[in-house]
């Protein structure tokens, strides 16, 4: 049985006021709050979902330190020394390391997300993997079309010019965008944020998913293995 429980209102006021002063020296002030509602609560909300991730795809990445991240913020890319935001994610364990599929869950001080998306990308990686996609467009249909009416949206950036304007709908809205990503936003926080019903929620979401975060992974695994022929 899950001990998640739901976040609390104190873990959408961490972030606040890790955004009002995002030093180390507040974070040191406020880190049993982060401890207590935000911390340990995702640890218990990894807990849950990671059993059905492991259904949905048994080799998917599943250990803790790779899906739960720290309070601190990656030095390589970020400006301030903290985290704004938090995430729980399970990405597909592939060869390659370009166009991964992942499993996705973040929060920060003004709501919620969940939904899956590629990881580590390039321009080229995407050019190659959206191609394959329309080679690939009724299969492509065959997994997108029971996400409509679901909730789950497509948010990619879209090209300012379409490159594959005949291309059916909904598949168009991914061929014709430079990123892809399709999730559920609430924002505001809806009343599930803070009950233990948010683990069915986010499961009914990546199960709905499921169908899709397979075809993007043989569809990746397929654009990688043409780079060797």
């Amino acid at each position: 049985m899950s001990s998640f429980k739901g976040f609390t209102p104190e873990a959408l006021d961490y972030f606040f006021r890790i955004e009002l002063d995002n030093s180390r020296e507040n974070y040191e002030r406020l880190r049993p709050v982060y401890q207590r509602a935000v911390r340990e609560p995702l640890f218990a909300l990894y807990d849950a979902l990671t059993p059905l991730l492991r259904l949905i795809d048994p080799g998917i990445c599943h250990r803790r330190a790779r899906c739960v991240p720290t309070a601190f913020a990656d030095a390589r890319i970020a400006r301030y020394p903290m985290r704004t935001y938090t995430y729980l994610h399970y990405c597909a364990e592939m060869q390659s390391e370009e166009n991964v599929p992942g499993f996705y869950f973040e929060f920060d001080a003004r709501g919620y997300n969940c939904g899956l998306r590629i990881y580590h990308y390039s321009a080229a990686s995407m050019h190659a993997l959206r191609e394959a996609a329309a080679e690939n467009v009724e299969e492509f249909q065959r997994v997108l079309t029971p996400l409509e009416g679901t909730g789950l949206k497509f948010s990619g950036e879209p090209y300012k010019k379409p490159r594959h304007a005949g291309a059916p709908e909904p598949a168009a809205l991914w061929l014709n965008a430079k990123t892809w990503r399709i999730e559920r936003a609430v924002v505001p926080p809806d009343e599930l944020f803070f009950s233990p019903a948010l683990t069915e929620r986010i499961a009914d979401d990546f199960s709905a998913l499921a169908d899709l975060y397979h075809f993007l992974r043989t569809l990746s695994m397929t654009t990688h293995a043409r780079q060797f022929l």
